[in-house]
């Protein structure tokens, strides 16, 4: 495997687009994780998640898309300042799974799991990835409506916070698969 081109906060620029990211030619933004990517891409590279602050969003991007500005941001620029939470899906009226990832005050982006279980009230236990990712893993009851509201509820009365925001943040399955840079 070879040595990953760049590091945690360093900032970059898009300078290639494939289809999934062909609105990022340009874009500038700071490497949050990276993870290397083996199945299915020849040739095999790292892939980052990046935050693009100009378009309030993160987005995965392969190390070939990738230039570096030169330059880099401090940690303390990516922790939460209120609370927000991303989805990785679209949400139904009614859902039997929901992944996303949220973002406490002062802390890195967490992930967040939701799912059916046979469990007489809502439980929840946090967790650590092998990534090092954290974030919390919730049973709900099978008979409850697994919806937006639903999620938006258990994490006000989770984290004793009313005023989430929905953002587009990174991706729960590839933060929980990426290793944090430099950490």
């Amino acid at each position: 495997m070879k040595s990953p081109k760049f590091s945690q906060f360093e900032k970059v620029v898009v300078v290639e687009v494939i289809q999934e990211n062909s609105d990022l030619k340009g874009e500038k933004g700071v490497i949050l994780w990276k993870d290397f990517i083996t199945a299915g891409r020849k040739p095999q590279q790292w892939a980052y998640i990046v935050e693009f602050s100009s378009k309030k969003m993160c987005r995965t991007v392969l190390e070939s898309q990738l230039e570096t500005q030169g330059d880099f941001s401090t940690e303390s620029a990516f922790l939460g300042k209120g609370y927000e939470i991303s989805f990785d899906m679209s949400l139904e009226e009614e859902n039997d799974f929901i992944e996303g990832t949220y973002r406490l005050p002062g802390r890195f982006w967490e992930v967040l799991i939701m799912t059916k279980k046979e469990v007489p009230n809502l439980n929840h236990e946090m967790t650590t990835w092998e990534s090092g990712i954290t974030g919390a893993v919730f049973k709900v009851p099978n008979d409850a409506k697994l919806n937006k509201d639903y999620v938006m509820k258990a994490m006000e009365k989770t984290f004793g916070a009313e005023d989430w925001k929905i953002v587009i943040g990174p991706d729960s399955m590839l933060v929980r698969a990426c290793l944090r840079i430099d950490i």
